[in-house]
């Protein structure tokens, strides 16, 4: 998950996606933009839009297997329930 994003919204709505569009704008055939985040994001509608409009074509979601025994071949402890 970026945290950047995820966890300092504000700041990316404010200053980081305004100066993006910006630049896109002076910019022919800017590269389209990916980043990871937290699905929560996508409630948001105006996050949402500067992100299309700062040129951010994908997004990847990762969801955690609720199987505990997944959890533990792949070292995710953090997302194991406490026993």
């Amino acid at each position: 998950m970026d945290d950047n994003l995820s966890r300092i919204k504000r700041n990316w709505k404010e200053e980081i996606l305004p100066a993006i569009i910006d630049w896109r704008k002076t910019k022919r055939g800017a590269p389209s933009l990916f980043t990871e985040a937290s699905i929560n994001m996508a409630d948001d509608d105006e996050l949402m839009s500067m992100m299309v409009k700062a040129g951010f074509d994908r997004v990847f979601i990762g969801i955690e297997t609720p199987n505990e025994e997944s959890l533990v071949e792949c070292n995710k402890s953090q997302n194991e329930t406490a026993t």
